[in-house]
């Protein structure tokens, strides 16, 4: 993780791209740990971390897609609550006889 930093070694990258060279590589030593330690918690904690660094990399890249979505789902159910509030509530006939007694 110490060769990243190193001033020659980070021009060779972009900043983001350094970011997640170093949480690939401290994914991979929780990895190695778990296994040196026969730790199965420990080696899963790795492979999950493992599987979240491109997952991040792609939800920093479509971050704006999921705002429009949740725009679009937030606006679609405005409008369907609205609509519903607007209607005029319809008892059944027996209903009103039952709240007079």
């Amino acid at each position: 993780m110490n060769i990243m930093l190193i001033s020659g070694v980070q021009q060779l990258l972009p900043t983001p791209a350094t970011s997640l060279v170093l949480l690939t590589l401290l994914a991979l030593g929780t990895f190695l740990a778990g296994v040196n330690l026969l730790s199965p918690q420990i080696s899963f904690l790795g492979l999950a971390m493992a599987a979240a660094v491109p997952a991040i990399s792609w939800l920093k890249q479509s971050v704006f897609f999921f705002l429009l979505g949740a725009v679009l789902l937030i606006g679609l159910a405005i409008s369907f609550w609205l609509r519903q509030d607007r209607r005029p509530s319809q008892v059944p006939a027996g209903m009103n006889k039952q709240a007079e007694d």
